[in-house]
């Protein structure tokens, strides 16, 4: 098996993996700010997942834009988390 094989079969995983923790998240926890900025900071890794890949240097399509974009916001979500605790 091809590493790049892997790589994918690992990175849809942890993007189904993170989706599923999300929209749990949200169903239970959805009415705390607390809860919805644990799943929206889910939805940013999983963004992060999805466009994150070493050694890749062409350059940015503007479909993927806010998929980079949200998992770039995932570093307030991550600051804004702790104080609210």
């Amino acid at each position: 098996m091809l590493l790049s094989t892997i790589d994918i079969a690992l990175r849809g995983a942890i993007v189904a993996l993170l989706l599923v923790l999300a929209a749990s998240l949200f169903r239970g926890f959805g009415t705390v700010l607390s809860g919805r900025l644990a799943a929206a900071f889910a939805l940013g890794s999983a963004a992060h997942a999805v466009s994150y890949s070493i050694g890749w240097t062409s350059p940015v399509s503007p479909a993927l834009a806010p998929v980079i974009a949200l998992s770039t916001g995932n570093v307030v979500v991550f600051w804004l988390r702790p104080r609210l605790v």
